[in-house]
């Protein structure tokens, strides 16, 4: 990191440096290991645009494992059927939509349900309500101490169009679609940028 003290992520009225990003998607990384993800596994992430969210996107990354964005909406049988296809155990959920995709998640092959509360990152989370978990689900910060006594993760060098991320089409032919993008087409869209005077 060249300078480490710099802004990355500002989340109502958190101001996260490169630094402490770095350090949190370490951690992320650390607990996924210790909940068994490894390179190729697929982890559904039903989420909006938190801190958290970076977090485990940049950690799967890490992993060699995909990051399966959903979005809340989906019909019951749509989420289910998507996750049950990639062969995801692992959800992440943010608090706000879980109540929305509970039924599906049971229904589906997800083992684990790691949920976050939607202010956990900011100067308003005192606000946040308290949440209760059953046996298969787990607070994110309960998540991210899973990984505390773990050495430093994995990481898995890059490789010609490792997949990174799979996103899916609006469905305005019929049902949407899944499309799996590589580490390759973010590092174009990134060139593109720098080319493109934005």
């Amino acid at each position: 990191i060249d300078q480490p003290k710099t802004v990355a992520l500002e989340f109502f009225g958190s101001k996260i440096t490169f630094s402490e990003l770095d350090k949190n998607i370490e951690k992320c990384a650390k607990s996924f290991e210790e909940l068994g993800v490894k390179e190729g596994d697929f982890v559904t992430i039903i989420s909006a645009g938190i801190p958290e969210t970076v977090y485990a996107f940049y950690a799967l990354s890490k992993l060699g494992a995909v990051a399966n964005m959903m979005a809340y909406y989906f019909d019951d049988e749509g989420l289910v059927e998507r996750i049950n296809d990639c062969k995801s155990d692992i959800a992440i959920v943010m608090d706000k939509f879980y109540p929305a995709v509970k039924n599906s998640l049971n229904k589906s092959r997800i083992e684990k349900t790691i949920i976050v509360p939607t202010l956990n990152s900011s100067v308003l989370k005192v606000l946040g309500k308290k949440i209760k978990t059953s046996y298969n689900e787990i607070l994110w910060n309960d998540f991210i101490k899973l990984g505390s006594n773990r050495k430093e993760s994995k990481t898995i060098g890059y490789k010609p169009n490792m997949p990174l991320t799979m996103v899916y089409s609006s469905g305005t032919t019929g049902a949407s679609k899944g499309i799996l993008l590589s580490n390759d087409s973010f590092q174009n869209s990134v060139n593109a940028y720098r080319v493109s005077g934005v």
